[in-house]
């Protein structure tokens, strides 16, 4: 597949220094590696499925910017409480779950010649959700031998992510929380509870990202990215802030 970087991205010469203290990577691939309209497009389908009338779909894609806009609960809540008869998020969630696909066309250009990048200098982490719809399209496009670890909600009996999953992926690695990063598009249910976790956190300004972030968002996470092949970059900005913090203390 052609990409619109022609090569994988040149590490910064920053990263390969001795010194450099950042030994994990984790990645959540909906935004970063694949096109998160594959998402919405299947919530749409399955309220549509669900609800007693007609979906508008005008209405649907205003309750869609809205949650991205506010960065609190999922989709799949917002839309379950407006469309669906009962308003259960679960329902929907499962049949989306089976609805969504995520073919070639949704793969990012940036995203494997900044994986293969990346995978020369660190341990990578992946956090699928849905799990096997992803890990799926992940071996199909030959990505998934850049990874290190598999992260999931399911794995620590949560369906949503929490601290306790980064927490287990940290010790099946054997990497401190200090010395890894995780590259997400969400505030409340990625970057949040990986800072809570202890990580470092990249914010990736695309797919569910807020259509206009707030000065207080994006305050949030250590790190901003508009796309994935940007994270390399960001990595110094963090690496040097962890170095710094180490010296004053």
């Amino acid at each position: 597949m052609g990409t619109l970087l022609g090569h994988a991205p040149q590490l910064p010469a920053a990263l390969l220094d001795e010194n450099h203290n950042i030994d994990l990577v984790m990645i959540d691939p909906g935004g970063a590696i694949y096109d998160d309209d594959r998402w919405s497009l299947a919530v749409l389908r399955a309220a549509r499925d669900l609800a007693d009338g007609p979906v508008d779909e005008a209405e649907f894609w205003e309750t869609y910017d809205a949650r991205r806009q506010a960065q609190v609960g999922s989709l799949s809540a917002a839309v379950a409480e407006r469309f669906i008869p009962g308003g259960d998020p679960d329902r929907l969630r499962e049949l989306a779950g089976r609805y969504v696909e995520f073919d070639v066309s949704s793969l990012y250009p940036d995203a494997k010649p900044t994986l293969a990048a990346l995978a020369t200098r660190y341990k990578l982490g992946v956090v699928a959700n849905p799990r096997e719809k992803m890990i799926q399209a992940l071996r199909r496009d030959g990505l998934m031998e850049y990874f290190d670890v598999v992260a999931t909600p399911g794995q620590v009996g949560s369906k949503t992510p929490v601290p306790r999953m980064w927490r287990q992926a940290l010790e099946e690695v054997g990497v401190r929380a200090d010395r890894a990063v995780y590259v997400g598009n969400r505030l409340d249910n990625a970057i949040r509870p990986a800072k809570e976790a202890s990580l470092h956190t990249i914010w990736l300004l695309r797919g569910e990202a807020p259509p206009s972030p707030t000065v207080e968002q994006l305050a949030e996470p250590d790190a901003l990215v508009t796309s994935f092949s940007g994270v390399p970059n960001a990595l110094v900005g963090i690496s040097s802030g962890v170095s710094a913090g180490a010296r004053s203390s």
